[in-house]
């Protein structure tokens, strides 16, 4: 994609931009780390197992305005459970960072 710019010298400015299609909500990456979120779409509570328990992860939430509304670091967890019933209904995108890995998915909270 191209976009461009004059300044108030009548001076054009262009850029080149470059978009890969990929898959955001995929369950493993080149790292081997497999997780699931669910159900999607959630009320209460959203639940994310692993494939394996990580050593250490951090989980943050952000709303589709960008505000983070939920960060928690965990060790050596397999599960984790997250209370979502005072969220308005909408699109959250999660963030998982470890070790070796930073993923994201998007979950739908739905009233």
């Amino acid at each position: 994609m191209r976009s461009y710019a004059i300044n108030s010298t009548g001076l054009v400015y262009g850029n080149t931009l470059e978009f890969t299609a990929g898959e955001v909500s995929s369950t493993k990456d080149n790292t081997g780390v497999s997780w699931k979120i669910y159900p999607n779409p959630a009320d209460d509570q959203i639940n994310i197992t692993f494939g394996e328990a990580l050593p250490s992860a951090e989980i943050t939430l952000y709303s589709m305005n960008g505000y983070q509304i939920y960060h928690r670091s965990y060790n050596s967890v397999s599960e984790i459970l997250i209370n979502s019933c005072d969220w308005p209904s909408g699109t959250y995108t999660i963030v998982l960072n470890g070790a070796k890995t930073k993923q994201t998915k998007q979950i739908i909270i739905q009233r």
